[in-house]
């Protein structure tokens, strides 16, 4: 999988919404498979939803 380097730009806004919105391809549900999983990091660590 390669990385991507992404900057919220909605204060608030749920994660799984923001991955869905910024890559189009993705589903919400898809993202919140990722979130569940732990691919999804800031500053190293994983991402809740």
């Amino acid at each position: 999988m390669t990385p991507l380097h992404l900057t919220a730009d909605r204060a608030g806004e749920r994660a799984d919404q923001f991955l869905a919105r910024m890559l189009p391809e993705l589903t919400r549900s898809a993202a919140q498979k990722l979130l569940e999983e732990g691919a999804v990091t800031k500053d190293g660590l994983p991402v809740k939803k």
